[in-house]
């Protein structure tokens, strides 16, 4: 399969490249700067790149869309794929987010539950859930995500600087949320193009934990002892937990699970 992974150089889209190349993919990615890296495609929402182009060099009969930037440049971007991808047969695996619930936090949100948010970020999101289900219906997979982490990821990094530095570092103990991992979401982002599977998909933990509580035991785990823990007072729940049947058992990942994977 011929495979564009757009913004592959992100956490998610870094490692959703690295799972999908295998035998039987070709696998291409766009980032703003590929620095003739193999496989990578200068494509620049910002700047003089053009998509058009970019499909046209990669031919691809799937893209995993991990954009991110401008939200009007994004949409634009997001409409020329779905059209390029529609008058093909194509398929698209969209990464969206938990917050399309922000508007709603009373609860925690499965995959048929309405979206709701108030968020600028929330609300374009879910046009971008629309529009590409407009044009590509059953073949549109969309993977929101939860709170993501991975090894590489900015928010680790950040707890270790805090620790080495003796910096503070925000936490929301009455928060509650899921999570999930780079790896979590590329495996996923496979099984679902193997299978040929379509629609909403909540790519994260099946059980919850407070925002403070996970940061802590992380903390713990990796031996950091010197960040100093800034409380803040919010409540509610930012969890979108997986209610879908066709994702295995072995794809799926416990709290516990994603602490141990981070402290290994």
């Amino acid at each position: 399969m011929r495979i564009l992974i757009l913004g592959a150089s992100g956490l998610a889209g870094a490692e959703i490249r690295r799972t999908l190349d295998t035998p039987g993919n070709l696998v291409y990615g766009s980032c703003r700067n590929p620095a003739g890296a193999a496989g990578l495609c200068r494509y620049d929402l910002d700047g003089p790149g053009d998509l058009e182009a970019v499909l046209e060099e990669t031919r691809p009969e799937a893209i995993v869309s991990c954009l991110r930037g401008d939200y009007e440049k994004q949409l634009e971007a997001h409409r020329t794929a779905g059209d390029y991808l529609a008058g093909r047969g194509g398929r698209m695996v969209y990464l969206s987010t938990a917050n399309v619930f922000d508007g709603e936090t009373d609860r925690p949100h499965y995959e048929d539950d309405p979206p709701k948010a108030e968020s600028d970020y929330g609300r374009f999101k879910i046009a971008c859930e629309r529009l590409l289900a407009e044009r590509l219906g059953e073949k549109l997979a969309v993977l929101r995500l939860p709170e993501i982490w991975g090894r590489s990821a900015p928010r680790l990094r950040a707890l270790k600087e805090a620790d080495r530095t003796a910096g503070t570092a925000p936490v929301y103990d009455n928060i509650r949320i899921n999570f999930t991992t780079d790896r979590q979401a590329a495996k996923w982002t496979e099984y679902i193009l193997q299978q040929n599977l379509g629609g909403i998909f909540h790519a994260g933990t099946r059980d919850e934990r407070t925002h403070g509580a996970f940061r802590r035991q992380l903390a713990k785990a990796l031996g950091l002892e010197g960040i100093r823990w800034e409380a803040n007072l919010s409540e509610g729940c930012q969890s979108i937990l997986p209610g879908r049947r066709e994702i295995p058992e072995e794809l799926h990942i416990s709290v516990d699970g994603v602490l141990d994977w981070l402290a290994g």
